[in-house]
């Protein structure tokens, strides 16, 4: 994807950046958005609610992926649009928190974040 003209779907340039440099800015512009959301999501769900922040990101993930589709083929906007995405990919801390709220023994509670955890490395490693 980051080596123009190796694939149709590849990046028509990488907007100077070497293959290595490319490479790692891709997932890397995702993670700083979800480093920064993460600081901020834990607070901000304890004022306004866990479902609204959980909806939000919902819905803020699949307009982010919208606009990543529509800019696949400009590395500069994609970077920026997956930051964006990143942002507000935040829910998985939002959702060990309500886990924690919803079950009263510890056992249900690390049971249950467990399998959340679980899920969301399966679905980071799945892609």
């Amino acid at each position: 994807m980051v080596m123009p003209g190796a694939h149709p779907d590849s990046f028509p340039n990488t907007g100077g950046l070497d293959f290595s440099g490319a490479t790692y800015m891709v997932p890397m512009s995702a993670l700083l958005g979800v480093a920064i959301a993460s600081m901020v999501i834990g607070r901000l769900s304890d004022k306004v609610g866990r479902k609204p922040c959980i909806l939000f990101c919902l819905y803020g993930t699949v307009v982010g992926c919208i606009l990543k589709y529509l800019f696949r083929f400009s590395f500069w906007p994609y970077c920026g649009f997956n930051f964006l995405n990143g942002l507000v990919s935040a829910s998985v801390p939002v959702a060990l928190a309500y886990a924690g709220d919803v079950n009263e023994t510890k056992r249900e509670k690390d049971a249950e974040i467990g399998v959340l955890v679980g899920v969301s490395m399966l679905g980071s490693a799945g892609g």
